[in-house]
């Protein structure tokens, strides 16, 4: 069995905040732009965080 590397996905709270440090600041390009997910060209993927009152801030 091969192990490999997909991508990155990092869950978020605030989409437009997370999607403006990462094309701004980081010069991420957007690949696909889709309720709740936010996938870039180089793999790494946002996804939206729903409240879950059993997790802490």
């Amino acid at each position: 069995m091969n192990i490999t590397y997909e991508n990155t996905v990092l869950m978020v709270k605030n989409m437009a905040k997370s999607k403006q440090f990462y094309t701004e600041l980081m010069g991420q390009k957007v690949s696909l732009d889709f309720d709740g997910t936010l996938i870039f060209e180089s793999g790494l993927s946002l996804n939206r965080c729903i409240k879950n009152p059993t997790l802490q801030d």
